[in-house]
This record gives C-alpha cells, structure tokens and sequence, in this order.
C-alpha cells in the first residue's frame, strides 16, 4: 500500500509552502494560467467584468489548473495547449462557485464578501453563464480534440449530484450516497482535470485513464476532507464561516459514520432540531459529539485510503518532478488543516 508519508517536511512548514512546493515544476505555466485568466471577460459588460475579477481576486489554490498542468507534465509537457486548458477548467470552476453561492445564500467565498451578497443573485447566476459561455467558446476550435467532451460530462456530473444533494438536506444518506454525491460535484472536474492534463500532454491511452483515476480519487478525498473542515476547521482554513454547510441541511461523511454508532441517536435528535440561524455553540457542541462517537477520526481514514487509491493509479507513470509533486498533492489534499 503506497505510504502517505512520500516526502517529509518540517513541522513548522505551512499549508501555504507545501502547494508553493508542489507548483514549483509547472510555476511558469501557472503564471501563464494567471494571465489567461485575467485576460478573459475584457468585452463583458461593466458589471459583469467587476464581479469576475472580484472573485479572481480572492485567489485560491487553483488545484485544478495545477492538475491539468502537472498531468500534462509527468507524461509530456506542459505546453501552450495545456496552459490553455487549465484556464478553461478554472474558468468552469469559478462559474460553478458563482451558481453555488446563489444556491447555497453563502455571504463569503475565500475569505471575502461573495459576488451574490456584494451585488445580487442575478449578478452572480449571470456572471457564472457568461464565465461558462466563454468556455464554451473557446473550446468551439477544433485544437481541442475530446476536451468538450470530456468537460460537458463533467459539467453535467457536478450539475446532477448539486441537485442530488439539494433533494436529500436535512436527511441521513448512506456513505454510499455521499460518494456518490462528491463523486459528481468535486472529483469529476478534477479527474477531467487530469485527464486534459494527459491528452495535453502527449500521454498514452493508458497514462490518461491512470491520470483520470487519479484526479477522481484526489477528488473524493479532497471533498472528504473540506467536509471535515466544515465541522472542525478555522474560517481562514475553509474561506467561510465553519458550520455552514452543516446549517445547510448537509450531513457529511463525519456526522453519517457518527449518527449509525452507538449513542448516535442523541447527534441525530439534535442535527433535526439544527436551522440556518443556530448559534456557533450549537455547531461546536455537534462536531464535538461527532468526533467523541468517531466521525472525525473515520473522515481522516477514508481521505487518507483515497488519497492511497490516487497515488497508486500513477505508480506506472515515468519518475519525474511532476510525478513526485502529484503523490505530494495527494498527501497535501488529505491532511490539510488537521
């Protein structure tokens, strides 16, 4: 089983240096995707440009270019095509955290005031179509090969699993259910990521499938892990307010392995009586009785056992700088913030 411990790093290094770190052998390429991105939108009208660039502006870990960027690397280069696809799956990235933000009535994204609660919701639906539309548009060149497709399928994951779990709030799924929902609303997008990643670069049909199955296992952990943020994170570690999605009606992987173990009826009792205005005791008094009944400790060791999954999909990809810096982001995805 592949270790979780591929390189050691100092104690003392930070969430913000170990992503520095694992971007280093595509760094000029992101910058390239920086510049792509900020270029976008210029004819779009006033308000539409202001709300786009509000929400660049919040920065971000942009994983999801940096996956394109790095799959593309391990098996080839990260040339001009790559670059530009990486853009693309950022720009579809931002259009779905725009929707999401209506949807969800979030106040804040990535430690700022959200487009929907600066302006309105139809600023943010609209500037969401228009990010979207410009994709589309970009991607209408033949140069492309199977990249429309392969982000139309994945667009239309994240769309149907938004609407899965908006249809399941405030109810106890099953874990599978939940796999089945951050399947569709997370690690579609990164193992399409991934995927465009390898057709960029040159990758046999076999690189891309690994590459593919690597960027949906990252994607399942990744989401695992933000969900446990939700309950036991800090606002600077999640861009938003913790408790949120738990006062959204969303039962995560924690409170689901924690609500079937003995005692769980009292956590279930009290997630029933929980509403969008209870108090950030309430919240804390949940994630504690999660954690005691072993929610959080089961969350780690299912991120951890998908982030194994994802580095064991490239172990027959050649050694290289990229290579290294995917099994690092597999780590870094699964331990975030504990």
């Amino acid at each position: 089983m592949p270790s979780l411990h591929h390189t050691a790093r100092p104690q003392s290094t930070t969430a913000e240096d170990q992503l520095a770190q694992i971007k280093l052998p595509v760094a000029a390429a992101l910058t390239q995707v920086e510049q792509h991105l900020a270029q976008r939108l210029s004819t779009a009208a006033p308000p539409v440009r202001r709300a786009y660039t509000h929400i660049l502006q919040g920065g971000g870990k942009r994983l999801r270019p940096l996956l394109v960027l790095l799959a593309a690397q391990s098996v080839g280069e990260a040339g001009p095509q790559a670059v530009q696809l990486a853009a693309m799956v950022e720009e579809v990235h931002i259009a779905s955290m725009l929707h999401d933000d209506v949807v969800d009535r979030s106040q804040v994204r990535r430690g700022q005031a959200s487009v929907q609660a600066l302006w309105d919701n139809r600023i943010a639906v609209l500037t969401g179509d228009y990010v979207a539309a410009d994709v589309y548009q970009l991607l209408s060149s033949d140069e492309y090969g199977q990249a429309p497709e392969i982000l139309a399928q994945a667009i239309a994951k994240m769309c149907s699993a938004e609407a899965q779990e908006l249809t399941m709030a405030d109810s106890l799924r099953t874990e599978d259910q939940y796999y089945e929902i951050i399947a569709g609303k997370t690690a579609a997008l990164m193992a399409a990521a991934a995927a465009l990643g390898g057709h960029a670069g040159g990758g046999s049909p076999e690189q891309i499938n690994a590459l593919e199955s690597y960027g949906y296992h990252l994607g399942i952990a990744f989401q695992i892990r933000d969900d446990s943020l939700d309950l036991y994170g800090t606002p600077s570690e999640l861009g938003k307010p913790i408790g949120k999605d738990l006062q959204a009606g969303q039962w995560t992987l924690p409170i689901i392995y924690a609500c079937r173990q003995p005692g769980g009826d009292e956590l279930h009792a009290q997630l029933c009586e929980l509403g969008p205005d209870s108090p950030a005791q309430t919240i804390h008094q949940i994630a504690t009785l999660t954690a005691e009944l072993g929610g959080q400790d089961y969350a780690a060791e299912k991120s951890a056992d998908f982030a194994r999954q994802a580095i064991t999909a490239i172990e027959e990809l050649p050694p290289s700088p990229a290579h290294s810096a995917l099994i690092e982001l597999a780590e870094f995805v699964s331990k975030r913030g504990w």
